[in-house]
């Protein structure tokens, strides 16, 4: 009888069974590391969109606050944009952010999580000319960067040399508008700075004053 029709021996057959099953454990290891890299990927993928959605909505926000005047002699309560270096009170269009229709109060703060981590969260409710509406049925809340370490706004002041400033309060708005954000260690989120020109710099329902080449409260 021929080699060829005795068949395989038992030795045979189990070094073809080690064979396979070492082939088969190596595409099984390399599928793991395949979905584990995928998985990653994708999760580096999301994590940048998201950071890209949430610059997006501060980006169109601070480009249009509204920097309100008061009427007829009337004080405003606040300016359209004030801030502190984790603070920042911004008045603008709520249709440019995605919300309800005509003008509303946003307040960009840090919360602090009820797992002790920290979040970027905003506000917003009706502003009307600076005086704010408080019902609570007009009120939003939003959490828009979970988990992080820390953020820093500034405001450059063209006025005084460009200097950027650690905090505003004055009733015209900032050249530009900084916000740093810092992740926790291992975090695989990346914030690039955020850097804003608001672009309305006078109330429309303002007076213009000739001589000091600027608006002025319209009661005057």
């Amino acid at each position: 009888m021929t080699r060829a029709n005795r068949g395989m021996t038992l030795i045979e057959m189990l070094v073809a069974l080690a064979v396979l099953s070492l082939l088969s454990a190596g595409m099984i290891s390399a599928f793991r590391l395949g979905q584990r890299t995928f998985d990653r990927v994708t999760r580096v993928d999301h994590t940048h969109e998201d950071v890209g959605l949430v610059q997006q909505f501060l980006r169109a926000t601070l480009e249009s606050a509204y920097p309100f005047e008061p009427d007829s002699g009337k004080r405003a309560e606040a300016s359209g944009l004030e801030g502190s270096p984790t603070r920042l009170l911004v008045t603008a269009p709520g249709s440019s952010a995605g919300v309800d229709s005509g003008h509303r109060r946003f307040v960009l703060d840090v919360t602090r999580e009820r797992d002790g981590s920290e979040s970027l969260t905003v506000t917003s409710e009706l502003d009307r000319n600076g005086a704010r509406d408080i019902d609570a049925r007009h009120t939003r809340a939003e959490v828009l960067i979970p988990h992080i370490e820390s953020v820093e706004w500034s405001y450059l002041d063209a006025a005084e040399g460009n200097n950027w400033q650690a905090h505003w309060t004055e009733r015209r708005p900032p050249a530009l508008v900084r916000l740093r954000v810092q992740f926790p260690a291992g975090d695989v989120r990346r914030w690039p700075d955020l850097v804003v020109a608001p672009r309305v710099t006078d109330d429309a329902n303002c007076v213009f004053d000739v001589i000091s080449q600027s608006c002025r409260e319209s009661g005057g």
